[in-house]
């Protein structure tokens, strides 16, 4: 099965992971630490959730919590807990699953409310087209008479 991928958008995901990437596992302290933790993770959630052309929701927000919330969030915390010169904090697991979740939520809302918008649209246009078919069968059928 291929999924379709909007190349663009995979290609700012990939160079937001190399960024995030090079803050996680360098040797830098910052004051706002948390919330660059979730500033990166919401970013990269929205990111990974719209790099992929999925029509089943429940499949995108899947991947999602697979990939964003789980290995991102949390398996990358207690990798850094491995380096020496890094320790382990779970508020940053905190702050990593926090914005994936916020990201997710937020991204998750506007494609369903997107969803719904192009359904009322379709439904609009095809109760159109049964308009003017019954409008074109009623002149017939004055025609007729």
């Amino acid at each position: 099965m291929r999924i379709p991928v909007r190349k663009n958008v995979f290609i700012a995901f990939i160079l937001g992971l190399i960024v995030a990437g090079l803050l996680g596992f360098t040797r830098i302290s910052l004051n706002n630490d948390k919330l660059l933790h979730f500033l990166i993770f919401f970013l990269l959630t929205t990111l990974f959730y719209w790099s992929f052309e999925i029509k089943s929701i429940r499949v995108l927000r899947f991947l999602t919590i697979i990939c964003c919330i789980i290995l991102g969030g949390v398996a990358s915390e207690f990798l850094q807990g491995f380096l020496a010169y890094r320790e382990f904090d779970w508020r940053d697991i905190i702050c990593n699953v926090g914005g994936s979740t916020a990201a997710l939520a937020i991204n998750d809302m506007y494609m369903r409310l997107r969803n719904k918008k192009q359904r009322q649209l379709r439904y609009k246009r095809i109760k159109n087209k049964f308009k003017s078919l019954h409008n074109l069968e009623s002149q017939l059928d004055d025609n007729i008479v």
